[in-house]
């Protein structure tokens, strides 16, 4: 696995995600934290997203049935309960007073709408072959759902790491998700502005409680080079990953900075088009595999952080 590279300054992205208490309030909630990217979103609708740009901001305003925790073990979230009668059915208990941005209450109905819709082909979801194998999914009331699996799948919980969309908004057809999401988390989609900028508030009516920061800058600067000077600037306050490794030594010794390694799920893949008539051969494949020296890519390349 990749090593994860995190660059903290003054803030961190769990703080961010973090709630307050009461004396704590007041000295939070008036931060902002501003956060490098290294591309523009392309899509911030958690049924069609595919890039993990878009993701960094579908994590932030929507909620999940399961989230994965930072060991990557899936943990519940708007699913209060989870049980599994057997090994193909599986009964969510969803909580209650949980709201979208709009002040809509979210229910078992809108869980089931975001995965029916990634089922349908028309909406051509990437995540449709994750979720092939679900044969029926049942709502049993406003707050219980029921998930029938055609075989057993272990990783199924960790399937269901997707943002629940309101399906309200969805089929009044007066919001279009891609550019304006409206989720249940913790913060609020306020603008998008390509190449510069995606801005977000607190959610004061978050059902976790108040977040830590009272607003997160997330700034698109796809020049390393100018990231690693907006941090030295001050001009933001983290970059995640995506940082060249020849300049973790300065940043390293540098007081102002704290550099966080861990191991992260990252990889990186060279796709083959088995429909070309030279790759769909299997000894053709495997001759490119051999020819390609990994061990010298992740010293030389990553600086051997993988």
């Amino acid at each position: 696995m990749n090593k994860t590279l995190v660059l903290f300054l003054l803030a961190t992205m769990m703080w961010a995600l973090s709630t307050c208490t009461s004396d704590e309030q007041d000295s939070q909630t008036a931060q902002e934290l501003r956060v490098a990217l290294f591309d523009n979103p392309t899509n911030l609708d958690p049924r069609t997203h595919s890039d993990a740009v878009s993701f960094r901001v579908i994590e932030l305003v929507y909620d999940f049935l399961v989230r994965m925790d930072s060991t990557g073990m899936p943990r519940p979230e708007l699913a209060q309960s989870i049980e599994t009668p057997s090994d193909t059915v599986y009964l969510f208990t969803l909580r209650k007073g949980v709201t979208f941005h709009d002040g809509h209450p979210l229910s078992a109905y809108d869980a089931a709408y975001t995965l029916r819709s990634i089922l349908d082909p028309e909406l051509q979801a990437p995540l449709r072959k994750t979720l092939e194998n679900i044969r029926h999914i049942t709502v049993l009331d406003s707050y219980h759902l029921k998930i029938t699996l055609k075989k057993s799948h272990a990783p199924f919980l960790a399937d269901l790491e997707i943002g629940i969309v309101p399906q309200h908004l969805v089929e009044s057809g007066k919001i279009d998700l891609k550019k304006n999401p409206v989720g249940s988390g913790p913060f609020k989609f306020v603008q998008w502005r390509a190449d510069a900028y995606v801005e977000l508030v607190g959610n004061e009516h978050y059902w976790k409680g108040v977040p830590g920061l009272k607003k997160i800058t997330l700034k698109i600067l796809p020049e390393a080079t100018t990231r690693i000077l907006a941090l030295r600037n001050g001009e933001v306050d983290i970059l995640i990953n995506n940082i060249p490794e020849t300049q973790l030594p300065s940043l390293e010794s540098d007081p102002r900075f704290r550099v966080v390694k861990r191991p992260g799920s990252n990889y990186v893949y060279l796709g083959l088009n088995q429909r070309n008539q030279y790759l769909q051969h299997r000894k053709v494949r495997q001759a490119i595999a051999h020819a390609i020296n990994v061990e010298g890519m992740i010293q030389n390349l990553l600086g051997g952080l993988h």
